[in-house]
C-alpha cells in the first residue's frame, strides 16, 4: 500500500509539473552555452553600478536575458562570450559580425529584422529582457516608446551608448575612449571585465599605431563625408564618431561646426569649404564606387580641391558607428589623408 501510494503521488507530481509548463508563455531562448563560456560562468561582484550617459545604473545580479540593438554592440557582446545571454537583437536586414562569432549572431532570435524603423517597446517586451543595451537612434526613441526611462519604471535597467547621449542631450562630447569606456561598463555588467580589457587593448593598440604613423601635422587636412543624398547630401556633424576619427589622424570635419552626429547640408555648403579629402561611405544601398561616380557626374563639384587631385576614402557604417571596427577605419582614415606615410 506504501508503494502504491508512492507511485501515485510521483504521478501527480509529474502531471502537474506538466501541467505548470504547459500554462507557461512560449518565450525565444537565450543561445545556447559554448564551450568557452557557460551559463552562470560569471563571476562578478554584484551589486555593479555603472554611468549611462551620467546617471548610474544598479545592477543586482549578472543579466540572463538581455536586448541588444545594431551590430558593432551585437559583436561586442558576442566576443565577449555573452551570446547565450542574449533573448533578443535587432541589426537592421544584416547581422554582420566579426566572422569569429557570425555563427552564433545567425542564432539569435531577431526581434524584427525589418531595416528600419527598430522595434518598438511592445515587441521587445515580449522577449522578457531583464537588460537592454542600445543608443539614442539605433533603438532608443521617444517616438517608439523604448527609452531608458520607460524601462526603468518596469524594472528593467538599460544602458546607453556614450556616443549617442548628445542626441538626449545628456552626456559629454564623444570621443575615441568613449567606445573604450563603453565596452569596460558591459563587461563590468556582466561580470567579464578581463575579456573586455582585452578588446579595448587590441582596439587601442590599432588606432594609436595609426596615430602615430601619421605623427603630428601643421595643419589638419579639410574633409568631407558623403554618405547618402542626391539633392542635399547626407554628412557626419561635429558630435558624430567620424568626426572624432578624423581628428585623431589630422583631418578636420568641413561640418565640424554642426552640432549634431549626422546632419543633412548643401552642395553649396560642401563647394564653399572645399575639401581636400572626400570619404564615402561603402553601404548596402550604396558602394563606394557608386557614391564616388555620383560625386563626380555633379559638374559643380569639379572645382574643389578632393576632385582635382582624386582624393578619396571609404568607410563602411559600422566602420563609422561606435563599436570595434572603430580601429580598422581610423587606419583606413589614416591612409586616405596621408598616404605617404604608409608606404
Amino acid at each position: 500500500m506504501k508503494h502504491y501510494c508512492t507511485t501515485l503521488l510521483s504521478i501527480l507530481i509529474t502531471l502537474g509539473g506538466l501541467l505548470i509548463v504547459a500554462c507557461q508563455p512560449v518565450l525565444p531562448a537565450a543561445a545556447p552555452a559554448s564551450d568557452t563560456t557557460q551559463a552562470g560562468a560569471f563571476p562578478g561582484n554584484y551589486p555593479v553600478t555603472v554611468e549611462s550617459c551620467g546617471e548610474p545604473v544598479t545592477f543586482a545580479a549578472v543579466p540572463e536575458r538581455m536586448v541588444v540593438f545594431e551590430n558593432n554592440l551585437l559583436e561586442i557582446a558576442l566576443l565577449l562570450g555573452l551570446h547565450d545571454r542574449i533573448a533578443g537583437i535587432w541589426t537592421g536586414s544584416s547581422t554582420t559580425v566579426d566572422p569569429a562569432v557570425q555563427p552564433l549572431a545567425d542564432e539569435l532570435f531577431a526581434i524584427s529584422t525589418e531595416g528600419w524603423p527598430p522595434p518598438a517597446l511592445e515587441p521587445v517586451l515580449g522577449v522578457e529582457p531583464d537588460f537592454v543595451w542600445s543608443g539614442w537612434g539605433y533603438g532608443f526613441s521617444e517616438e517608439s516608446g523604448l527609452t531608458p526611462a520607460k524601462l526603468n519604471e518596469l524594472g528593467i535597467p538599460s544602458y546607453t551608448t556614450s556616443e549617442s547621449c548628445i542626441k538626449a542631450g545628456l552626456g559629454e562630447p564623444v570621443t575615441i575612449e568613449s567606445t573604450y569606456t563603453d565596452i569596460l561598463n558591459i563587461g563590468q555588467i556582466f561580470g567579464v571585465e578581463d575579456e573586455a580589457q582585452a578588446l579595448v587593448d587590441g582596439m587601442k593598440s590599432r588606432v594609436d599605431a595609426a596615430v602615430a604613423t601619421v605623427g603630428p601635422v601643421a595643419r589638419p587636412l579639410r574633409v568631407f563625408f558623403y554618405d547618402s543624398g542626391e539633392d542635399a547630401p547626407f554628412s557626419s556633424g561635429q558630435s558624430g564618431m567620424l568626426s572624432v576619427m578624423m581628428a585623431l589622424v589630422g583631418g578636420e570635419n568641413i561640418f565640424a561646426d554642426i552640432e549634431k552626429d549626422w546632419a543633412t547640408v548643401s552642395w553649396e555648403e560642401v563647394i564653399a569649404r572645399d575639401p581636400e579629402v572626400i570619404i564615402v561611405a561603402n553601404s548596402a544601398w550604396a558602394s563606394a564606387e557608386e557614391n564616388i561616380n555620383f560625386l563626380k557626374s555633379k559638374p559643380e563639384l569639379a572645382g574643389i580641391s578632393a576632385m582635382q587631385n582624386e582624393r578619396f576614402g571609404t568607410i563602411s557604417y559600422r566602420q563609422s558607428t561606435p563599436g570595434l571596427p572603430n580601429a580598422e577605419a581610423v587606419e583606413l582614415l589614416a591612409q586616405a589623408l596621408y598616404p605617404e606615410q604608409f608606404q
